[in-house]
This record gives structure tokens, sequence and C-alpha cells, in this order.
């Protein structure tokens, strides 16, 4: 009988080894999510640069000046060209003066038809025709003046539109920064002549970065890391530090090796002396948990285009 349970026991299927709760990556490599070379937007002399090597800005700070004499110049001359624009489409006096010299020659018209109707011949019919005519011309005039009215509107929304213009190149000339970061690099001095595209400063966001590192394709799917908190351990000069992130990404191709890169997104943080902890370069561990991702952050999925 035991030998028989025995043999039983042998013939039923192994335990599958419980599946680990953490996965760990060492050689993981800290970069960039973000970083910009911010290029001046029109040619131009450097008038004056506000931000310097170390500066930590927020988007949309302004970071340099490009000489404006000219841009401010071309402003005020379109802002006087639309003031007068405005002031004729804001007026109808033309047109009132149109209606009333019409209404005068319309009386002029019906008193000559009158006289002749009260006496024969008072008034020639060479005459009655040409107080007919004036009247009617007159009325050409009230329509006249109308369209003219008209133009005088679409004169003043094309001079405010050049007025637009004048102002959105004086802030193409404001060197600002497009992202919250650190400036790392600044090209040029002031008093130097810069064209557009050419980059002026360098900066880097440093708040969040990217943990790279890589898994075995035989032993994990993208769909069970995508979306999970990641740890990252890091040695730094005066002890290790650790960030808390998540995985963001799970690149589709699996290399030579049957490995498939992952990546994390981390917060930094700074020390005392302001600081960035974690720096692009460093080389870390990461730790996966494997037990759960929030429902919010699951990766989106399309429904697909019915044809």
């Amino acid at each position: 009988m035991t030998a028989a349970l025995l043999l039983a026991a042998t013939l039923l299927p192994a335990a599958a080894p419980e599946r680990p709760t953490t996965k760990e990556i060492s050689g993981c490599l800290v970069t960039l999510i973000e970083e910009v070379r911010v290029p001046a937007e029109e040619e131009g002399r450097l008038v004056a640069l506000e931000a310097r090597e170390g500066l930590q800005v927020e988007a949309g700070t302004l970071l340099g000046l490009v000489d404006d004499t000219m841009a401010q110049m071309q402003q005020k001359v379109a802002k006087a060209q639309y003031d007068v624009a405005k002031l004729q489409a804001d007026s109808e006096v033309d047109i009132e003066v149109a209606i009333k010299a019409a209404q005068v020659l319309q009386a002029e018209y019906e008193q000559a038809l009158d006289a002749n109707k009260k006496a024969r011949g008072a008034l020639s019919l060479a005459e009655v025709r040409r107080r007919w005519f004036d009247w009617d011309r007159a009325r050409s005039e009230i329509e006249k003046a109308r369209m003219d009215h008209e133009v005088a509107k679409l004169t003043a929304a094309a001079r405010l539109a050049e007025l637009e213009a004048s102002a959105a190149g004086i802030e193409r000339r404001r060197i600002k920064a497009p992202i919250d970061g650190m400036v790392v690099e600044v090209f040029h001095h002031v008093g130097e002549w810069v064209s557009p595209g050419e980059p002026v400063f360098h900066l880097v966001r440093m708040n969040r970065l990217r943990v790279e590192g890589f898994l075995k394709a035989s032993e994990f799917d993208p769909g069970d890391v995508v979306n999970h908190p990641a740890r990252v351990n890091v040695r730094l000069a005066h002890g290790d530090a650790t960030f808390e992130g998540k995985i963001v990404f799970a690149h589709p191709v699996v290399d030579a090796k049957g490995d498939f890169k992952v990546w994390a997104e981390v917060e930094n943080r700074q020390d005392a002396t302001g600081q960035w902890l974690l720096r692009p370069g460093l080389t870390t561990t990461m730790y996966i948990d494997l037990r759960s991702s929030t429902a919010e952050n699951r990766p989106h999925t399309s429904t697909p285009i019915r044809r």
C-alpha cells in the first residue's frame, strides 16, 4: 500500500514555483526624459541674458532678449494705423450725411411734382428730371457710404492683425524656457549676434528622470511590469538613496540576447544645498513590484477600426 501511494505521488504534476513579488534589475542607467536647446526665433543682437548655468527655471521663464528696438517702433506705427482705422470703422457719419442729403433732394423732387400739379408747366420737364436724378444719385451715395463703412471695418481688422503681428514679433525676441528644467549651458554672450534657430541655452529636466533596464522575454511579458511601481536604489558619494517611480514603457522589440528594454520614470529630489541627487549617467539597481498596478494607469487600449 505504501509503495502504491509513493508511485501515485511521483506521477502527480509538480507544483509550480511561487512567482516572486519583486524583480531586481541591476546595472540600470539613469537618463533624461526631456532636454532642449532653446533657440533664438529672430535674428539680432543679444541685449540681455537673464539665465546662467545651474539656474533652475520654470516653463515660460525669460532667459534672454534679442534687440527689439525696430520691432517696438513697428508696433507703434501699427498701433497708430489701427487707431485711425478703428475710428473710421466706428463712425457712421458719412452714412448719416448721405441719408440726410438724399432726404433733402427727395423733398425738392416732390416739391417740383407738386408745383406742376398745382400749376401746369410751373417747372420744366428738364428741371423735374434733374431733381429726380439728383435724388437718385443721393440714394446711390447712401449705398456707397455703407460700402465704404464695411471696407473701413475690414481695414480695421487688417490693421489689428498687423498690430498683433508686431506684438508677436516683439514676443519672438524674448527667449523663454519651454520646459521646467535646469540651465546647463549658455552658448552666447550679451552683444553677440544670433540667427533664427541658433541655440542660445541648453535646458535639461531634472525633477523627473528615466531609469532604463532589461528583462528576459522568456521570464516576463510587457504586461507583467508596465504601470507597476518601481523603486530605484543608487549609491551616492555620501550614502545610498532610494527613489520611487513607475514602469511606464516596455520596448516591443526583443534583442539578440532575448532581452527587452523597460524604463521607469522616477521623481528626483534635491539635497540641502539645492543640488539634484539623481543624475543622468549614473547606474542603479531597480526593483519592480510585480504584485499590483493601478487601474487608472493601465495601458490604453483602443477599439480596432472596423472597415
